[in-house]
């Protein structure tokens, strides 16, 4: 059983969607530091997919820090208290990028969008 949730959806590769269903579980807790990740084998059998494009998708965690290899042990999440500022803000990218994108079509910018982010920051 995989330790996240996943559902698989045409329009985009299943690597990608392995790998932000994972860091999604990392960041919400859901996968906990210091937990084993299954095994390429294991979640290829589980999903029913390759080998390969589970191998891709792992590979893709641990380049972005959310996976360390440990000898004897296997891939192990690296918990999300241990993830540096970048990780996180890389996280946020695609969003905000987006975001960004809605506001300029507004006719408001960079600054705008910032007193809108502490204004709602605020009322949190």
């Amino acid at each position: 059983m995989l330790p996240f949730r996943l559902q698989l959806q045409d329009g985009l590769p299943v690597s990608e969607q392995m790998f932000r269903a994972s860091v999604r579980a990392i960041l919400s807790g859901e996968l906990v530091g210091g937990t084993i990740f299954p095994s390429v084998r294991v979640m290829a059998q589980e999903l029913k997919v390759s080998p390969t494009t589970v191998h891709k998708a792992i590979l893709e965690l641990k380049e972005g820090g959310f996976l360390v290899s440990r000898p004897g042990v296997g891939m192990v999440v690296v918990g999300k208290d241990k993830l540096g500022t970048e990780v996180l803000r890389e996280q946020l990218r695609e969003p905000a990028e987006e975001l960004l994108r809605e506001a300029k079509l507004l006719g408001l910018g960079a600054v705008e969008l910032s007193e809108l982010l502490q204004e709602l920051e605020e009322n949190e």
